[in-house]
């Protein structure tokens, strides 16, 4: 799945590497630095051994001062 990330600010945004909670995730972020107005895809994609449930978070830290990491939860099944 794809996540747009919208900086909507006034002022330019670092972002960390994106980091994810569980060994089943896989993230990647196509840029780190947001200027106003711009955006970012996250790319998440599950990577089950098995089939069942799956969770958990994928964490992008930040230089606002006001929000230090974006935290999104990531909940899924995986099909036989």
């Amino acid at each position: 799945m794809e996540i747009t990330l919208t900086n909507r600010g006034k002022r330019t945004v670092e972002l960390g590497p994106a980091q994810v909670t569980s060994a089943q995730l896989k993230v990647g972020l196509d840029t780190s630095v947001l200027a106003p107005g711009e955006s970012a895809v996250l790319s998440v994609t599950a990577e089950a051994q098995e089939p069942g449930r799956l969770s958990g978070y994928v964490i992008i830290p930040t230089d606002h001062p006001g929000v230090a990491q974006i935290r999104l939860p990531v909940f899924g099944k995986i099909g036989e």
